[in-house]
């Protein structure tokens, strides 16, 4: 293996989601997207998931777990839609931002606390989005994980997910869309 550029085996803390996804490594949701298709998998570089409601999903998961990213990854737009002439404007201005509605950052701000306010005991004292990688010598391959809420302490691994669903059975339809589990 040539030289790689984190430590193997170790939970790395302060890495980018920028810096774990140009990491030629595999994921489980490459191994899924390979189940489902190679040629897909081949090709996935083609299908990038950028739409207002990924962005949502971003800014949630921030807001909730690294808050203070807020200021730095996102600028709202002056309409409450992020697809209007004066966000394309502003993505043109800030091109490292994301570009989300009026009104949705003190939203987040709110839903994050009430998300903290009911699992606040699992995520506070938890690592929040650190990258692993680990290479397998027998097949040549580095594989890669970033767990959204992790606990070595108390054993556990926590993936945090956002949905427009309004009750428990259309959220879990929601996730077997997506195949979480």
């Amino acid at each position: 293996m040539s030289a790689f550029p984190y430590p193997l085996d170790k939970m790395i803390e302060g890495l980018s989601n920028e810096e774990y996804h140009s990491v030629d490594g595999l994921s489980s949701t490459q191994f899924d997207l390979m189940r489902k298709s190679m040629k897909a998998f081949e090709l996935r570089h083609l299908f990038k998931k950028e739409c207002a409601a990924f962005d949502e999903g971003s800014l949630i998961h921030d807001a909730v777990l690294l808050p203070h990213l807020l200021e730095t990854n996102y600028i709202e737009s002056t309409t409450k839609s992020s697809d209007t002439e004066a966000a394309k404007k502003l993505k043109e201005n800030y091109p490292d931002k994301t570009i989300v509605g009026k009104g949705q950052i003190e939203w987040v701000k709110e839903l994050a606390e009430k998300v903290n306010a009911i699992y606040g005991d699992y995520i506070a004292p938890a690592h929040r989005e650190v990258s692993f990688f680990h290479y397998d010598e027998p097949t040549g391959l580095m594989f890669k994980c970033r767990p959204d809420i992790y606990d070595d302490k108390r054993g556990y691994i926590l993936d945090l997910k956002s949905s427009k669903a309004n009750n428990h059975q259309e959220f879990l339809r929601v996730l077997e869309s997506y195949d979480y589990d």
